[in-house]
């Protein structure tokens, strides 16, 4: 059975789905308050009527209502706490297109010894999608020792998997 044959059966089909993650060893600001698209370099290979363009655009092919959450890795690489702020832009990547009522600010604990602040942040959002319509992430920290961390797989004790610094899923409800 092919991918898309066998995402079809365990989806049915009127249910469009996606998953989608970001590997990238960090992802960063330029600037204190620049706002930066996140993106998305990885997907699943059964994803179905979801998908991900230009490496930030959250596509959706099928109109309907979707479950939409995303999870992040920031860390803060500053003796100093820092906020940094992610919302939801649809249809269009400047601040036109920001989705009323969809930023969430997380306070990243600062530094401590050598080791990096971190916390991880993690969103859900129910929206109505039409056929070719799209979502991006947008963010921004108040300084640029925050960003968003991709954590390598370990091998030690514990053995762990990698840590994507972002996981985001849409789901037809």
């Amino acid at each position: 059975m092919s991918a898309p044959e066998l995402s079809q059966s365990l989806t049915g089909l009127s249910r469009r789905w996606g998953s989608f993650w970001d590997t990238n060893a960090t992802q960063t600001i330029p600037s204190a308050g620049a706002t930066v698209l996140v993106t998305l370099n990885n997907s699943d290979p059964l994803n179905s009527g979801v998908s991900v363009v230009s490496g930030s655009r959250v596509t959706f092919a099928s109109s309907g209502i979707y479950s939409i959450t995303f999870s992040v890795q920031f860390a803060n690489s500053s003796s100093t706490v820092h906020i940094a702020d992610m919302w939801l832009r649809k249809n269009g990547i400047t601040s036109a297109f920001d989705v009323a009522d969809s930023n969430s600010r997380f306070s990243i604990i600062s530094k401590h010894g050598s080791n990096n602040g971190h916390i991880i942040g993690c969103v859900n959002f129910v929206m109505s999608m039409n056929a070719s319509d799209y979502v991006v992430l947008a963010w921004s920290a108040d300084n640029t020792a925050v960003f968003i961390e991709t954590t390598p797989a370990a091998t030690g004790t514990p053995t762990t998997p990698r840590a994507p610094g972002v996981i985001l899923t849409a789901v037809q409800v």
